[in-house]
């Protein structure tokens, strides 16, 4: 390496020691600023804003360690750790204390659907806290479920897995809004109004969003009928539920085509159930005439459908392989548990989770004849 070379090299590793000094100088004042509005507030701070806190600050002194032995990579990787848990605790603290000098969070992006599902969480602790709501043994779980996928999405993006980050949070808040849509339907007031923001999610996240909106949408008008639903109407509202716990599956595998094929068949059964209900005028003749009769699960003509759609994979040079194997995958589970309903005497579920598992057998079925992304839609 030549003179000029190595003081190419010299120069810009000073100037890499400099731009890291200074965000360190900037880290540190901004440690010392969270901690004075807590010591200097009147209201006790909510305990998950000082554990992001207290991780700021050891993240901070861990990539000081970093800088003075020279490791500049791993300097930044802990000081962006650091940040990040001082962004999260910024929007806690935001609930409790006014901050003229508050962090200013990105909109979009993976930092930006953290900072919006850690708010989210707080604002639905709260509203349950001081509104006194029923609140359904499976609602609480859900809810425990989320704030578990926000420290998943977190640990995620400490490690450098931003997309898996993007996703895992997304799902989360996603969850969470259909999860407080139930809420307010159960209690039949709003609890707590969560307003997303249309820049922390995808564009299918976005459509995700308004499905669940569509589906409270479709429940209000049939609650606000006062009788009970036609056992066709719940066994479609119970397909759209479905269809979106597997949509938000897809969200964290970023899944884009799942997505859509789930997306497409929740509307579907949101759209069947709305003709029903109208159709049906909520009467007991019509609940009685229009319970769907149960398509009756059968073993040896599934099998005779798996193994034809075997052999087209073994003949097709699809490039959706991994996808029909995990759509064939979904249709064997929906048929065991059809022929597990089917055994307790429930004829209707076994009769939705058989349909489901067809479904999902056609769905493979387009895949394997195509190397393109197959939609519900071209089925």
């Amino acid at each position: 390496m030549g003179m000029l070379e190595r003081l190419r090299v010299a120069f810009s590793e000073r100037q890499a020691k400099r731009s890291i000094r200074s965000r360190l100088d900037r880290l540190v004042d901004e440690i010392a600023e969270k901690n004075r509005i807590v010591e200097t507030g009147s209201q006790p701070i909510p305990p998950s804003a000082q554990q992001h806190l207290d991780k700021a600050d050891a993240d901070y002194r861990q990539a000081l360690a970093q800088f003075q032995e020279e490791d500049l990579d791993e300097c930044n990787r802990y000081a962006e750790r650091a940040e990040i848990h001082l962004k999260l605790a910024e929007v806690q603290l935001a609930e409790t204390y006014s901050s003229s000098q508050a962090l200013s969070l990105a909109e979009s992006g993976v930092e930006g659907t953290l900072a919006q599902l850690s708010k989210a969480i707080v604002d639905t602790k709260l509203a349950i806290e001081y509104s006194n709501c029923n609140l359904s043994a499976q609602t609480r779980k859900g809810l425990i479920n989320v704030t578990a996928r926000f420290g998943n999405a977190l640990e995620l993006l400490k490690d450098g897995e931003s997309e898996e980050a993007q996703g895992m949070a997304e799902a989360g808040l996603l969850r969470l809004y259909w999860y407080v849509v139930d809420l307010c339907l159960e209690n039949r007031h709003t609890i707590v109004d969560l307003r997303l923001s249309k820049k922390s999610l995808s564009k299918l996240g976005w459509q995700l969003k308004e499905f669940v909106d569509r589906a409270a949408e479709c429940k209000q008008r049939f609650y606000d009928v006062g009788k009970p639903l036609p056992p066709a109407v719940g066994t479609h509202l119970a397909g759209a539920d479905q269809a979106f716990r597997n949509a938000i599956d897809c969200v964290i595998d970023n899944d884009d085509s799942g997505l859509e094929a789930c997306l497409a068949a929740g509307s579907l059964e949101l759209k069947t159930a709305e003709k029903l209900f109208q159709s049906s005028g909520a009467s007991e003749k019509y609940e009685e005439e229009s319970a769907p009769i149960a398509v009756r699960p059968s073993s040896s003509e599934y099998e005779a459908n798996v193994d034809k759609l075997k052999r087209l994979i073994e003949s097709s040079q699809t490039q959706n392989g991994d996808q029909v194997i995990k759509r064939l995958s979904a249709s064997a589970r929906y048929f065991r548990s059809a022929l597990e309903q089917l055994a307790a005497g429930d004829r209707v579920e076994a009769s939705r989770l058989s349909r489901a598992a067809y479904l999902d057998l056609d769905y493979a079925r387009q895949l394997a004849l195509s190397n393109k992304p197959a939609k519900y839609l071209d089925i």
